[in-house]
C-alpha cells in the first residue's frame, strides 16, 4: 500500500510538477536547432588545436534556448565548447541573462550597494563580494596601485568597486547592470571601443566561459594588447571538464567548459608571462567519477585536481 505524502511534501511536488510542465511547454515552443555535421567535424579545439572527438547534449537547467544546444569535446585537453549558438548570444546577455540568473537588478543602486556594504549582506551578494575581494587581493600582489582597470563581464561592478581603481572601465552587455556601473563612475565600453584605452588590469571573472568559441583567441589577444607594460590579465573560470568528471553544479548558460590543462594550453597562446595557471580555491566538492570518461587528466600533476576555480594570471612584459 502506497503511503500518502505529507501536505508540505505534496505541495512541494505539485509546485515542482507545475514548473516542469511550464518548462516543457516553453521547450516545445522553441524550434529545434540544427548544426551542419560536416562543419562540426572540422572544428578544432580552441585551446590545443586538436580536432574535436565527441559530442554531448547540453547540461541545461532552466532555459529552453540552451536546452537545444550541443557541446563538442576535445579528448586531448578535456575542453568543451558549444558550436556557434543557434540564437544571438550577445542579445541573450543583453536582454535575458540578468532576469533569468540574477533577479536582483531591479533595486536602486544606492540601496543595492548599501546592502553590499552592510555587515550581513544577502547570501548571493556575499558570494560575489567575497570572490571580487579575493581576486583584487591577488591582483595587488602584482599591481599594488591600480590606475586603470577593465572588467569584462563586470555585472553591477563588484570588482571595480573593490579595486578602487582610479579609472574604471566595464565591458558589460547586460542592460540591467548599466545603472549600477553609472553609479560607481565606470565608463562602459564595447569590444571595439575597449581597445581605445590602456589598462593596468584586465579582469575576466567568470565571463570567459560565456564567449562564443570562435571569439576566444582574438579577444584575449586584443585584451593583452590593451595592457600597459607590467599590467596583468586575470582570468577565472569554473571547472567544466564534464568529459572528465561529473559536476553536480549548474553549468547553464556557459558556452565553454574548461579543465586545468585546457586553460594552460590556452595560456600558452598569449604573449605574456604566465604568473599563475591552475586550480585555486577548491570549493567544488559535488564531483563524481564517470564510468566512461573521454579525458583522463593532464600534466603537470596539479592540473589533475578537478575541484578548484581555474585561475590564470598573465603579465605583459616590460
Amino acid at each position: 500500500m502506497t503511503r500518502a505524502c505529507e501536505p508540505e511534501e505534496c505541495d512541494r511536488r505539485a509546485a515542482a510538477l507545475k514548473r516542469h510542465r511550464k518548462f516543457a511547454d516553453d521547450l516545445r515552443n522553441e524550434p529545434l536547432a540544427f548544426w551542419d555535421l560536416r562543419q562540426v567535424e572540422g572544428i578544432s579545439c580552441v585551446c590545443c588545436d586538436t580536432q574535436v572527438s565527441h559530442v554531448s547534449a547540453y547540461p541545461f537547467a532552466s532555459s529552453e534556448r540552451f536546452a537545444r544546444q550541443i557541446i563538442v569535446w576535445c579528448e586531448k585537453c578535456g575542453f568543451g565548447m558549444v558550436p556557434e549558438t543557434s540564437f544571438p548570444l550577445e542579445d541573450y546577455y543583453r536582454e535575458e541573462y540578468a532576469l533569468q540568473n540574477r533577479g536582483d537588478r531591479e533595486l536602486d543602486p544606492e540601496v543595492y550597494f548599501e546592502r553590499m556594504d552592510s555587515g550581513n549582506p544577502p547570501r548571493n551578494l556575499a558570494r560575489y563580494i567575497g570572490r571580487a575581494r579575493h581576486q583584487i587581493g591577488r591582483i595587488r600582489e602584482f599591481v599594488p596601485d591600480i590606475g586603470a582597470m577593465l572588467d569584462v563581464g563586470a555585472g553591477p561592478g563588484y570588482a571595480l568597486r573593490a579595486a578602487e581603481a582610479k579609472k574604471k572601465f566595464a565591458l558589460e552587455h547586460d542592460e540591467y547592470s548599466k545603472k549600477f556601473l553609472d553609479h560607481i563612475g565606470a565608463t562602459t565600453v564595447g569590444w571595439e571601443s575597449a581597445s581605445n584605452h590602456r589598462y593596468d588590469v584586465v579582469l575576466l571573472s567568470h565571463s570567459l566561459e560565456h564567449f562564443q568559441y570562435s571569439d576566444v583567441r582574438e579577444r584575449l589577444r586584443m585584451l593583452m594588447g590593451t595592457l600597459n607594460p607590467g599590467g596583468v590579465l586575470y582570468v577565472e573560470v569554473p571547472p567544466g571538464g564534464l568529459g572528465w568528471k561529473h559536476y553536480s553544479y549548474k553549468h547553464e548558460p556557459h558556452t565553454l567548459f574548461f579543465t586545468p590543462q585546457a586553460l594552460g594550453e590556452l595560456a600558452g597562446k598569449l604573449d605574456g608571462e604566465i604568473l599563475l595557471c591552475g586550480p585555486t580555491i577548491k570549493t567544488f566538492d559535488k564531483i563524481g567519477d564517470l564510468e566512461f570518461p573521454i579525458y583522463e587528466g593532464g600534466e603537470p600533476p596539479h592540473f589533475n585536481d578537478p575541484r578548484g576555480r581555474l585561475t590564470l594570471i598573465v603579465r605583459k612584459p616590460n
